[in-house]
């Protein structure tokens, strides 16, 4: 049985807007989306335990009774104010008993409300989310168009009990982050395959034990920014997916490498090589798009998917799965 996936959007009716680019919008997008509901959409069931107005941060937790970790996700202005174009900040941790006080947090990422963006989109379930914050320009956009989308919430994880599994990432080829930049998104996935191997990713043991190890995130297929026109339309194949993983950095996992407890990494029922994947996100390996706007929705094997962008001017090969997120990892 799959998880439920609902789809908000700037330009649904009653939608709050992204007017004025301040780290307040932000805010209320995401508590509108998470937690109270907006027009006649039902909010995806998260709750929002701690608010700070004076320093424009947020802290919201996904639903456990829907078999989620209880995990919790910081959102905050990185200067406290509340003015346009502010950078803002994402992290997340186990546990949290205040705004300011988080047990296993992860790493702290960033993004920033440039000028002209005024578009964003959120994608999710009661346990995790995609967010994106962007503008109208095409699914390929050169380098100077900064456009970011982000993860938070809780990967299906190789290891069912654990307790560790909620994370947030906005940057595959950074760890602690104080910039943004046209590789600081998970679109940077369709644009290099060369983040394969980089920390991006602090997580805890799966038993909630203080140890942690460095992940990154993990594609079958590499990928290409070329700009070759011959990428502009639908590929003419019938497409090919796989997950993207997260993987251990810097252990091969079967031959070199143990747990806390001795256990070779590959095995571990700790911190495995592989810790998961995450939910609903596909990599294609047939690419194209590169003349379509944004968003541009696509059909897979007869569900619709929400492609993500190539920030570097080239072709698209990940998209979201809209219907449902199916755990890889729990027998159908």
């Amino acid at each position: 049985m799959g998880q439920p996936v609902t789809v908000y959007r700037w330009d649904d009716p009653g939608a709050p807007q992204l007017s004025s680019r301040t780290p307040s919008e932000i805010i209320d997008i995401l508590t509108k989306c998470l937690v109270d509901g907006y027009g006649t959409k039902a909010p995806l069931g998260w709750t929002r335990p701690f608010y700070n107005a004076s320093t424009q941060a947020v802290a919201f937790r996904n639903n456990v009774s829907d078999g989620g970790s209880g995990g919790y996700v910081k959102f905050f202005s990185d200067n406290g104010s509340n003015s346009a174009g502010a950078l803002m900040r994402i992290t997340h941790a186990v546990s949290m008993t205040a705004i300011n006080e988080l047990f296993h947090q992860g790493y702290t990422q960033a993004f920033e409300l440039r000028a002209g963006i005024d578009r964003w989109a959120l994608i999710g379930t009661s346990t995790s989310v995609y967010f994106f914050v962007s503008r109208d320009v095409p699914m390929s956009t050169p380098t100077s168009g900064i456009n970011q989308t982000m993860f938070f919430g809780d990967y299906y994880p190789a290891i069912s009990s654990d307790v560790s599994r909620c994370i947030s990432i906005v940057s595959p080829s950074l760890n602690n982050d104080t910039g943004y930049g046209w590789s600081r998104t998970l679109d940077w996935l369709s644009s290099n395959g060369n983040f394969n191997g980089i920390n991006c990713l602090l997580i805890f043991d799966a038993d909630g034990y203080a140890q942690n190890r460095s992940y990154g995130l993990s594609v079958i297929y590499p990928t290409d920014s070329t700009s070759s026109a011959i990428f502009n339309d639908v590929p003419a194949q019938s497409q090919i997916t796989y997950p993207v993983f997260i993987k251990m950095i810097g252990e091969s996992g079967v031959t070199t490498g143990t747990d806390r407890m001795g256990t070779a990494l590959f095995n571990s029922s700790l911190s495995p090589t592989y810790r998961g994947v995450l939910p609903g996100l596909v990599q294609m390996i047939y690419a194209g798009w590169r003349s379509y706007s944004w968003p541009t929705l696509i059909d897979v094997h007869g569900c619709q998917h929400w492609l993500l962008r190539n920030p570097s001017n080239g072709p698209c090969m990940f998209a979201i799965k809209l219907d449902e997120w199916i755990n890889p990892y729990v027998p159908v």
